[in-house]
């Protein structure tokens, strides 16, 4: 105008309210994410102090994890003390008595699959019309219960399916002797 150039801005001055008013509601999210991006960006490029505040972030945490490291139990030194020997657990029952009349039936040609239970396998034991496996599930009950019950067994019932077990031994090598 008049040979110079002037500024003018056409910009009404409630320009805010009027574009907060036709907004969306997720227009302040996608604000927020593009200030983030932005700034990911000038940090990416080189262009914000963040370098230097990102070693201030990452100097502590590693030192917190190295102490973790150091610190934790299994890291400790021990000192000149031996660590005594460490056992197997042993489960209860794998004693059983009941396993010699496994061994007996094996000996016939009656073995126990792989992973085929004894109360399966004496279903099938019980087809052979030379073995009796009718008397042999009430030994197979107490060797369960000896096996997995969180009890136990008692001295008594112990007795009882070891003395069975060998009364069965007995017979079954008699009547195998026929």
């Amino acid at each position: 105008m008049n040979g110079a150039w002037r500024d003018i801005d056409n910009t009404p001055a409630e320009w805010s309210a009027i574009e907060d008013a036709r907004a969306p509601w997720w227009e302040s999210v996608t604000d927020a994410w593009s200030r983030v991006w932005f700034e990911f960006s000038k940090w990416r490029w080189g262009g914000s102090e963040w370098r230097r505040y990102l070693l201030w972030l990452v100097v502590p945490l590693l030192l917190l994890a190295a102490g973790r490291i150091v610190f934790q139990k299994q890291w400790r030194r021990t000192g000149n003390s031996v660590a005594a020997p460490v056992r197997p657990q042993l489960w209860p029952g794998l004693d059983s008595e009941f396993y010699a009349i496994e061994r007996a039936l094996e000996k016939r040609g009656l073995e126990r699959r792989t992973g085929e239970t004894f109360s399966v396998w004496l279903a099938r034991v019980e087809r052979d019309s030379s073995v009796n496996a009718e008397e042999l599930r009430p030994l197979l009950q107490l060797h369960y219960r000896l096996r997995f019950d969180p009890e136990g067994m008692n001295g008594k019932d112990r007795a009882v399916l070891a003395s069975s077990v060998s009364a069965w031994r007995d017979k079954a090598v008699v009547s195998q002797g026929k």
